[in-house]
Order: structure tokens, then C-alpha cells, then sequence
């Protein structure tokens, strides 16, 4: 277990995460990349008639009636391969997000979820194939490139079945949520498919993993006590620490993803949360799979006291006290605080004592969050 805080470990549940989901294909520059290609499209006509579905859309939660905030993901490395004969060992890192505000009652009062799925490609030498210098993207702000449409049966995109399902959360305890009808979809990746009669038009992912991921964002909810209007998700994708073979020793690919969610009063933060996911696949020289990558992928919070940074760290906190330092400090700031912050945090006398972690790449991630927030 690493112990220097810019590295970053990783969160999970796991049950076939994203299976509802088509798989990025093979690229050259990795899953994500801004110039991935469509994969629901690979070998199909992407112009192939589909029918139409309907897409449904959150609405604003009523003033002041966010009480909770709750960020949480399921993660997994699992679909990572090793090399053979023909191709380069393949990492994959799929990470579902999900913002979630509740009200007093427990209720879904504003939702965002998203989906960070990066892949990391290597020659058949152990070099890389993928680059590393390239912006990569989550599902949701890939929008129509992610090309699923066409083998979606409804003809919709990723995000925009997302979107149904944000908006039928809302306003639904998460009992109502968990009781949520399903049937067996079109093949094994779609084992649990919607079977409400409205969401049948607008949502043929497989959803076991959402009804997951709301179970966990309401589990580690965070009181929100002044009371916000929306919430917003920022996503970072990094994959600039993987590393091709050198030596004796094999490729290794390390995908780091920062989350952060925020409920906003108005244009103010009254409540965050800071994550961070460190999926890591290690590969022998010959390109064989080193990590296992049926084992959890946990993230910094998951791991709590057992990410072990304490003893390193010279004011005695373990990374997760730190990040709550940092999300304290947050509430009662604006989107411009985030922005010009990076020249000055270490100045702020409010987190001297606190944090010692480096946070410029956080800020960045904060501000996305400010800036989503609906």
C-alpha cells in the first residue's frame, strides 16, 4: 500500500459493474480518450434504423430541501486482459459514480451519475500503445460519441437512459429504489433490466449496479445542516502514472479518478465530498495478468484507517480526515474561490493543521462539481 498522498486507491462493490453497459472498444489511445471510437458501433452500421424511446429528465429540487449529501462508486479492474500471441495486454477501469442530495424524508431530491470506463493499451513488447497525454472522458460527457444508440433497441444513448433513470429516482426512498422491477435483459451482461412500465421506453441498461451505488451514497451520507438546492459531480480522469515495461519488469497501468460532490445553496457550497479511485492492473514481463483483478477495487474512504498514511503523515491524519478537513473547508466558498485557489492553499490557516496532502488537482475537480450543479 502506497503511502504518498498524490497516489490514490481505490473503492468497490462489484457485481459485473457497468454489465448493462456496451464496452469501449480497442484504441489507440485508450478507452475514454477524446479520440476513442464509438463501441456499441464496432462492426455495425451506425446508421441502422432503431426505435425511438423517450427521454425523461431531472427536475430542480425545491428550495433549501437537500438535507444530505451522498457520493459513492463501484469500481472495477476486472475486465482487464493480458496479452497473447496476436496483441498487448489491456487494462480497464470501470468506475460508476453517483451525487445524490436526499431530503428530510429520505427522498432522492436531486441526482447526478456517470460512469468513468478507461482503458490503458499495450504493444505486444510491453510498451504502450495508449496515450498517456490524452484528455480522456466519462460517459456522460462523451454524449452521442460513445455510440450505443444503435444497439441500445430504443435508440438512445448511454447518458441519455442515465438521465430516465436520475429522473425516476427522484423523489423515491431507497426502499423504492431497491424494489425497483427488473427482468433478465437480451444476454447475460443485462441481467437485470427495468420492467416499470415508465421507464420500459427510456432504460435497457442493466441497473443491478445503480440500485447499488444509491444503496452506498445513502449509507454514507453527509448532513447537510443549512439546507441546498442542487448538486453537482466533477470527474477527473488521470492516467499519466502507468508505465510500459522496462527493466525485467512488466507494463503496469494505473488509472486514477477524483470525485467530488457538492450541494450548492444557491451559488454557494453548503455541503462536499472528496473520493478518490486508484485502479492499478500490474503485468508480468510476458504480458500475463499480475494483479488479480477479480479483488475489490476500494477507494481512499473505503479503505479508512487501513490506507495506512497516518504514520508518514507528519500532522498523525489518515488521508480520509484529511479530505474531510478539506470538504469542511469548502462550505461556505463560490466557484471563483476554487479557481484561484491552487497559488494560495498553503497559506490557509484553516488547513495548516489539518492538511498536508497536495489539493491543486482536487480544486480543478471542485470546480467541475460548482459548475454541473443543477
Amino acid at each position: 500500500m502506497k503511502k504518498n498522498a498524490s497516489l490514490i486507491l481505490t473503492t468497490v462493490l462489484t457485481v459485473g459493474l457497468l454489465a448493462g453497459c456496451s464496452s469501449a472498444p480497442k484504441s489507440t489511445t485508450g478507452a475514454g480518450a477524446l479520440t476513442t471510437p464509438s463501441p456499441a458501433t464496432q462492426g455495425k452500421d451506425s446508421k441502422a434504423s432503431a426505435p425511438s424511446g423517450t427521454m425523461k429528465t431531472p427536475v430542480p429540487a425545491a428550495p433549501g430541501s437537500i438535507t444530505k449529501l451522498g457520493l459513492a462508486s463501484i469500481n472495477s479492474v476486472k475486465k482487464s486482459k493480458a496479452g497473447d500471441s496476436e496483441k498487448g495486454p489491456t487494462a480497464q477501469s470501470d468506475v460508476l459514480v453517483a451525487a445524490v442530495g436526499f431530503d428530510k424524508d429520505g427522498k432522492v431530491a436531486s441526482i447526478m451519475m456517470d460512469s468513468a470506463q478507461t482503458k490503458i493499451e499495450y504493444n505486444k513488447d510491453g510498451s504502450l500503445k495508449s496515450d498517456l497525454g490524452a484528455a480522456y472522458r466519462t460517459k456522460g460527457e462523451r454524449k452521442d460519441s460513445y455510440g450505443m444508440k444503435a444497439a441500445s433497441g430504443i435508440g438512445m444513448e448511454w447518458y441519455q437512459q442515465v438521465e430516465s433513470l436520475c429522473a425516476w429516482m427522484q423523489g423515491k426512498t431507497l426502499e423504492e429504489i431497491k424494489a425497483m422491477k427488473t427482468k433478465p435483459g437480451k444476454d447475460q451482461a443485462h441481467p437485470a433490466v427495468p420492467d416499470e412500465a415508465d421507464l420500459q421506453s427510456s432504460v435497457t441498461i442493466s441497473v443491478q449496479d445503480f440500485k447499488l451505488l444509491l444503496e452506498k451514497a445513502w449509507a454514507n451520507a453527509q448532513e447537510v445542516t443549512s439546507g441546498a438546492d442542487k448538486v453537482g459531480l466533477g470527474i477527473d480522469i488521470s492516467v499519466k502514472k502507468s508505465a510500459p515495461a522496462k527493466d525485467g519488469k512488466g507494463p503496469s497501468a494505473q488509472i486514477d479518478n477524483t470525485l467530488v460532490a457538492v450541494a450548492l445553496k444557491g451559488d454557494v457550497i453548503e455541503g462536499a465530498r472528496l473520493d478518490v479511485v486508484q485502479a492499478k492492473v500490474d503485468y508480468q514481463v510476458d504480458g500475463s495478468l499480475k494483479t488479480n483483478v477479480a479483488d475489490a477495487v476500494k477507494s481512499k474512504r473505503d479503505y479508512g484507517d487501513a490506507y495506512n498514511m497516518k504514520k508518514a503523515s507528519s500532522i498523525g491524519k489518515e488521508w480520509y480526515q484529511q479530505a474531510d478537513a478539506i470538504d469542511r473547508w469548502a462550505k461556505g466558498k463560490t466557484l471563483p474561490q476554487f479557481e484561484t485557489l491552487p497559488e494560495k492553499v498553503k497559506t490557509e490557516a484553516d488547513l495548516l493543521s489539518s492538511v498536508t496532502i497536495s489539493v491543486n488537482d482536487y480544486m480543478k475537480v471542485y470546480a467541475q462539481a460548482v459548475q454541473k450543479a443543477r
